[in-house]
């Protein structure tokens, strides 16, 4: 096929790829309620510059997430799209960036694909819109890899290259210190590469580290004795259950890991002569964050190792695309063009059946936990203690949106999803003290301060330390247990811990309902699980 042709390919892959990631990174974000680790920096958002610059907090949220927060809060207004501009941003840059940045490592050909893999990719899409920091530091750590390997290639070298790899170097670890292993294998990597050309090199490429290292430590200062506290605390937790587990979350799939991880040596054993620096760096992003995590072992399980492993990501997605375009280029003259149609139909047929997917079950306004990443249909089941309004609800048309209250903070928010998928309504969550301003403007109400035509129903769990442990316990007891595949266990193991403390009993709930009652009357519809009111307009 003619050059030309190819190139119109590549480009239709690339437009398709960013046209749909932008929308699946965008889509529905003003009205989705916070989920899990993003709660722990909507105080924290609110708080002074001055402290959020001095304070290092035992969930690791780093100084610039909230800082940053802060930033954006105060520039663009409250609300929860602002809150989240600090993985939102970032989450973009990636998806436009990457192909121009993975150009340096791999063909045009291959970058395309891995591009577009990225732009699909259900983890980096999950935290393209989760106000945590691990979109930053994906685009921090692109950014450093491709600085590191123009700086190795003569004709890529200048002033503002440098400049770029001693920023990223030193910004990345500020953003989220499990980039640690990240850098310094990369580091190592660009060093014994310049020693293959010369002395003076590799005396730059250690002198550029220094410096980012210099100033990721000065970065440290204000909060030195507080991060060597953490650390002193931290007890290290039992590793993944099943080796593939990690891959699976970040190809986006079981099959999708197993193509991976096959490509993988091949774009190796293909790139090695005329692209040994793209494989030394690549296996480096791998080698750097694996040994960290080994040594650390944080708590998490297979979650938290593939998101310390993300920053490795789009240079194993390069590499895999290298393996596929190579391959096909050996087996025929058209292999460019066919490896092009054919990593596309993989990508669009893996999106189409995983956790992304059209025929994915979302959970509406819950669709922000982790299934997200990976669907577990344990999940899915309906629950045989469905309070009947929420049955009965998903037959009435003219109820679009309810007010679900308390809220629930971690895994524990399934059960709303779960009730989410029998009614079918959009879900605003009930906030009964003073709104922080992160989740101004967005899928949170106060209940007293309701405005007619705002919701058509108000909903009051009476005692979510009941119901949520009973959901739990119909999914792990009955559910899992007939539907269970061996290779999800892992996953499901994450999903089991729901934090008891962060529960509402009726000791809260009744002076709420009493509140609830001198405002809008008598419930309208009540059993042992839920009050509900019905709301004028």
């Amino acid at each position: 096929m003619p050059r030309d042709a190819r190139s119109w390919i590549r480009l239709a892959v690339l437009a398709a790829a960013l046209g749909l990631g932008a929308w699946l990174r965008l889509r529905g974000l003003s009205e989705l309620p916070l989920h899990g680790d993003e709660h722990h920096t909507l105080l924290a958002a609110d708080a002074g510059y001055g402290s959020i610059l001095t304070t290092f907090d035992a969930v690791g949220s780093h100084v610039p997430l909230p800082l940053l927060q802060r930033l954006a809060l105060d520039v663009f207004g409250p609300g929860i799209v602002p809150f989240r501009l600090v993985a939102i941003v970032p989450g973009l840059l990636v998806l436009l960036l990457a192909y121009p940045l993975l150009r340096a490592f791999v063909s045009p050909d291959a970058a395309a694909l891995a591009s577009a893999a990225l732009a699909l990719d259900p983890m980096v899409v999950y935290y393209a819109r989760f106000a945590r920091g691990y979109a930053l530091a994906l685009f921090l750590a692109l950014s450093l890899g491709w600085a590191v390997r123009r700086v190795l290639d003569r004709a890529g070298r200048s002033p503002p290259m440098w400049g770029a790899l001693i920023g990223a170097g030193a910004l990345l670890p500020w953003v989220h210190l499990s980039a640690l292993g990240f850098v310094l294998a990369l580091a190592l990597g660009a060093l014994v590469l310049a020693l293959r050309e010369s002395g003076a090199l590799a005396w730059k490429v250690i002198g550029a580290f220094a410096a980012a290292g210099a100033l990721a430590l000065l970065l440290y200062v204000p909060v030195f004795g507080q991060v060597v506290r953490y650390f002193r605390e931290m007890k290290p937790e039992p590793p993944p259950l099943d080796w593939l587990g990690v891959p699976t979350l970040l190809a986006g799939g079981r099959t999708a890991a197993w193509v991976w991880l096959a490509l993988l040596p091949a774009g190796a054993a293909l790139c090695w002569s005329a692209g040994r620096a793209s494989v030394v760096l690549t296996v480096a992003a791998l080698a750097g964050p694996l040994g960290l995590l080994l040594v650390s072992r944080p708590r998490g399980l297979d979650y938290a190792w593939a998101r310390y492993i993300l920053s490795a990501l789009p240079f194993l997605a390069a590499l895999a695309a290298a393996g596929l375009t190579g391959l096909a280029r050996r087996a025929t003259r058209e292999g460019e063009s066919i490896a092009l149609v054919l990593g596309a139909g993989l990508l669009a047929a893996q999106h189409w059946t995983g956790p992304l997917g059209p025929r994915a079950r979302q959970g509406g306004s819950f669709s922000n936990t982790y299934l997200a990443m990976h669907a577990l249909p344990a999940f899915d089941e309906p629950s045989p203690e469905t309070p009947e309004f929420f049955r009965s609800l998903a037959s009435d048309a003219a109820a679009q949106r309810i007010v679900e209250l308390p809220p629930l903070f971690t895994r524990a928010v399934l059960l709303y999803r779960n009730y989410a998928l029998t009614h079918g309504k959009q879900v605003f969550v009930g906030w009964t003290s003073e709104l922080p301003r992160g989740i101004q403007r967005g899928p949170y109400l106060r209940p007293l301060e309701l405005e007619p035509g705002q919701a058509d129903y108000l909903v009051l769990h009476r005692d979510q330390t009941t119901e949520v442990p009973e959901y739990f316990r119909f999914v792990f007891e009955d559910v899992w247990p007939r539907m269970g595949v061996p290779a999800d266990e892992t996953f499901m193991l994450r999903q089991e811990t729901i934090y008891p403390q962060n529960l509402v009993g009726t000791d809260v709930t009744d002076g709420i309902a009493a509140q609830l009652r001198a405002k809008y009357g008598a419930a309208t519809y009540k059993d042992e699980r839920v009050l509900v009111w019905k709301l004028a307009h």
